[in-house]
């Protein structure tokens, strides 16, 4: 069984909002479908669509 894992360190918690907000090379791109997908899989769950796209826009 894997274990999952729900507290980060602070680098991780930066490179993962990074595409959000757009830290160190400018403008923010927000999250691929794959990598927002993937994070989904990971939890086990499906995010609501308004934060979905949030995280896709």
């Amino acid at each position: 069984m894997s274990q999952k894992r729900y507290q980060i360190s602070p680098i991780e918690l930066v490179q993962w909002a990074e595409p959000l907000f757009g830290f160190g090379e400018g403008k923010a791109t927000g999250f691929s479908e794959e990598t927002v997908a993937s994070y989904e899989a990971a939890a086990g769950i499906k995010l609501p669509a308004a934060l979905r796209e949030y995280f896709l826009a």
